[in-house]
């Protein structure tokens, strides 16, 4: 399309369509930019003049501190004790500002410290004040700022009869963590002394000249995303010999203590079947290996939590390593996508998938890895006592159907049910031998296409009565509708007659299957039956390297594993529990 302008009979082509489009897609970006510059220049103007009153408060109120006398700077019921509040609110040019207040003895190394050489006996030589301060009614996020000042007593400092408290904190590595929030409290003061301050660069947090006292001094250290340590009182009964105990203070002694946080890391937890269906509600206890105390052992992490309505959990947990198990004897675990126990490090992220099946009197959950601790599936897990005898493959799992009442999607009308049986229904005595019967299943949900391999059919009984037949054909696809039912060569023209039958030719990363039996007979007399139809497949939605036995009666069992390629292994097994794990691991030929 042309935009034609007509001057004295003649034509003058102008700009298309298309570039004027563009000349205003361009003039739009450019307008969006300077808005954009324009208001960040606006924002940051107004933020500069925020934290400038802010600094203005602060200095308002430092001014005032300047003026007090020296004794009287310090915290209500903190250390050094004094008459100032923790925080305040003050209103400065209509901003609503909150104050926080940090008052700290200083120890000056010029005449010795405490615990030095020379030992400084008199280490509180002036005041450290901090003033914190943060908008409170601004319309946008604004930092918080800070105002620092040092105040000496006028007169010759004294000795005293006090000590000296350092609280170090550091990470999992041994690096210290600033801006760290310690609380101490001492009891045995009247009235107690309560003290809420931050570590420094070094993590480090000086209690200079306070009070002594014999396990006198409770302390914990948080910080927002961290994990939190904490002094325990000695004697009590949850912890009686606590690794730190609440903190004791000698009079013109320093005592260090050191407390270890870090970040937390996030788990995921799902809980699913074998088909990827999310199980709800199930218990789960999580136990790490941390102590907070000796004789006895006290462990420090032990969570116990529950799945939600969509099978999920999110835990943030401290670095550890965690066992875990189900707290629910109805429940047991046949799979895993990472065995217990989980080492979880600091800020990470992990997901633990736990298979979930319904319990049994005795269950064995077998293992098969590598020689480089690798999942091997498909490895056939052969377990027998006596006459009885199991079969499963890793990494696989069997669709059992023995009920078709009311259970098919589609029937022929010669087809009779009976006690979950499918057989041919006998007319006026005699079966029908002109006709081939059938019955389609219903829809099979695999529960994802994600590696879906199908691997054998096998049905029961495997010999029908003589001039029988008994024959079938599957379909898979991932629409739950479009059915293509197939045999042995691809085709619709082919059938699956021998049990068991190979399924290696059904197409793979399928998530929905039907299964088609047809029943003939040439025999009026006899008819085919069908009492049970076994798939076996893999998919993702199953643990790697792993099978469940369940219905196990307290014995002992002959156990054989075999994968082409590797050597077999062979050994026993005593079952007398109600669930048992076993891992193996095989070595190649």
């Amino acid at each position: 399309m042309n935009l034609q302008i007509k001057f004295n009979n003649k034509y003058n082509f102008g700009y298309t369509f298309i570039e004027i489009l563009i000349a205003l897609f361009i003039i739009s970006v450019i307008t969006y930019l300077i808005i954009s510059i324009f208001l960040n220049l606006l924002q940051s103007t107004l933020n500069a003049r925020i934290n400038l009153q802010i600094i203005s408060a602060l200095e308002n109120e430092l001014e005032i501190i300047r003026v007090m006398n020296y004794e009287d700077i310090g915290i209500v019921d903190g250390w050094p004790t004094g008459i100032l509040t923790r925080e305040k609110i003050v209103n400065y040019d209509n901003l609503s500002i909150k104050i926080n207040y940090y008052i700290r003895n200083i120890d000056d190394p010029a005449d010795g410290v405490i615990g030095g050489n020379p030992n400084d006996l008199a280490p509180a030589d002036y005041k450290l004040v901090e003033l914190e301060g943060v908008c409170l009614n601004c319309s946008f996020k604004t930092k918080k700022q800070t105002l620092t000042a040092i105040i000496a007593p006028k007169n010759v400092e004294s000795s005293t009869l006090n000590g000296s408290l350092f609280i170090k904190v550091i990470d999992a590595s041994g690096q210290p963590i600033s801006q760290t929030s310690v609380y101490v409290i001492n009891n045995s003061t009247s009235p107690p002394i309560i003290i809420q301050d931050l570590t420094n660069d070094q993590g480090l947090l000086q209690l200079i000249d306070i009070p002594t006292g014999t396990n006198a001094y409770q302390i914990s250290v948080s910080k927002e995303n961290y994990s939190t340590d904490k002094s325990y009182q000695p004697g009590s009964i949850e912890n009686p010999n606590p690794l730190i105990p609440h903190q004791t203070v000698l009079e013109q002694t320093l005592t260090t203590v050191t407390f270890q946080i870090d970040i937390l890391a996030n788990l995921l937890i799902k809980t699913i079947d074998n088909f990827c269906q999310p199980l709800t509600n199930i218990p789960l206890k999580f136990t790490g290996t941390k102590l907070i105390g000796r004789n006895p052992d006290i462990i420090k992490n032990i969570i116990s939590t529950t799945t939600d309505s969509n099978g999920e959990k999110n835990l943030k947990l401290e670095w550890d390593n965690y066992s875990y198990e189900l707290t629910n004897s109805n429940y047991v675990i046949g799979g895993y996508n990472s065995s217990s126990p989980l080492n979880i490090m600091p800020g990470l992220n992990y997901f633990l998938r736990l298979n979930i099946n319904s319990s049994t009197d005795n269950s064995l959950l077998v293992t098969v890895i590598d020689d480089n601790n690798i999942p091997l599936n498909e490895v056939q897990i052969k377990l027998s006592k006596d006459n009885l005898e199991q079969i499963k493959y890793t990494k696989t799992e069997d669709i059992i159907q023995d009920n078709w009442i009311n259970n098919y999607s589609a029937i022929s009308p010669n087809i009779e049910i009976n006690e979950n049986v499918i057989s041919l229904k006998r007319i006026n005595g005699y079966y029908p031998t002109n006709t081939i019967e059938w019955l389609e299943s219903k829809t099979i949900n695999i529960g994802t296409s994600t590696n879906v391999k199908f691997l054998t059919l096998q049905w029961l009984p495997n010999n029908q009565l003589p001039n029988t037949e008994v024959k079938f054909q599957i379909a898979v696809n991932n629409d739950n509708n479009t059915w293509n039912f197939i045999g042995p060569d691809g085709t619709n023209n082919s059938f699956f007659t021998s049990s068991p039958s190979n399924l290696t030719i059904i197409p793979i990363n399928q998530k929905y299957l039907r299964y088609k039996i047809y029943l003939k007979t040439s025999d009026e007399n006899n008819t085919p039956s069908i009492n049970r139809v076994n798939i076996k497949f893999s998919s993702d939605c199953l643990s790697s390297g792993q099978s469940l036995f369940t219905n196990l009666i307290s014995d002992t069992y002959n156990l054989e594993i075999n994968k082409e390629g590797y050597q077999t292994l062979s050994t026993t097994t005593n079952i007398n529990i109600p669930f048992k794990e076993l891992i193996f691991k095989l070595s190649r030929e």
